[in-house]
């Protein structure tokens, strides 16, 4: 996430999507999405993104894991009952 300040005061803020791109809500309008942060820059409305924040995502990594060490066990396993 992005939060644009203008003057140290919160005005806006972007959330970034998987593919990369930027989504915003401007108003009462529904969600645009723009491909930088800059698209949205002004000195009067929005002002400029100033703090980030990041999500960890550690379920991708966990999974990744589990499945390497199934995929161990079963190879070793099979050299096992092999030899």
């Amino acid at each position: 996430m992005a939060l644009y300040l203008l003057e140290d005061e919160p005005q806006h803020m972007a959330r970034q999507l998987k593919d990369g791109s930027w989504t915003s809500k401007c108003g009462g309008n529904e969600d645009i999405t723009h491909f930088t942060l800059d698209a949205l820059e002004s000195d009067d409305l929005y002002g400029s993104p100033m703090l980030y924040m990041k999500r960890l995502r550690m379920i991708g990594w966990v999974v990744e894991s589990v499945q390497a060490v199934i995929w161990k066990f079963t190879k070793w396993r099979e050299a096992r009952s092999e030899g």
